[in-house]
């Protein structure tokens, strides 16, 4: 799920309590203390309007490393052998 301030996923999820909209708390702390009000509304939303919510750890997978020409090649071939074990087993 991403969010409206940053547009990234959230790692220290926090949620509205007049919108149920979820954010990151750093970043729509700072908002708040910007601008008073929740991003997209007109709505003031204080710290105290924020609850912490209680989710696993989010892992964020490893990008891939294309770098070089051989990286790619593996990276296909890898699909490939995948793509051909699914077709014919």
């Amino acid at each position: 799920q991403l969010i409206t301030v940053s547009g990234e996923v959230p790692e220290e999820r926090v949620v509205s309590r007049k919108t149920g909209t979820v954010f990151e708390k750093r970043l729509i702390l700072k908002y708040i203390e910007e601008n008073g009000k929740e991003p997209g509304t007109d709505e003031e939303l204080d710290p105290e309007d924020l609850l912490d919510l209680k989710t696993s750890r989010v892992v964020r997978p490893r990008p891939p490393n294309s770098t070089s020409l051989p990286s790619l090649l593996k990276a296909f071939q890898d699909e490939w052998d995948a793509l051909v074990l699914d077709a014919y087993t």
